[in-house]
């Protein structure tokens, strides 16, 4: 007779741990089914970031460039000041 109640007992908690299982069983689809579609979805935006990335890499060298053009404009400048003054100072002289 106890035997006979145990295994009623045993046999709920056989049936509880199975649909707990069903459940975990299903979000873990759910979930794998939503980590697809996101991967999908990266997966389309990383063909449109190759052109996004080829573009900045260009912007960057023109700017490399506009830099030293800057830079080699900056020294002309200088230069250009250092002989002005010079000219000044030999305008003072005469």
């Amino acid at each position: 007779m106890l035997d006979a109640l145990k295994n009623l007992t045993s046999g709920r908690n056989v049936q509880k741990h199975s649909n707990e299982l069903e459940a975990l069983i299903t979000t873990a689809r759910e979930e794998r089914s939503a980590l697809s579609a996101m991967l999908t979805t990266l997966t389309a935006r990383a063909t449109k970031l190759a052109p996004l990335n080829k573009s900045l890499e260009h912007a960057t060298e023109r700017a490399a460039a506009m830099t030293r053009t800057l830079d080699e404009l900056a020294k002309r400048l200088t230069s250009l000041d250092e002989q002005a003054k010079r000219l000044d100072d030999v305008g003072k002289r005469i």
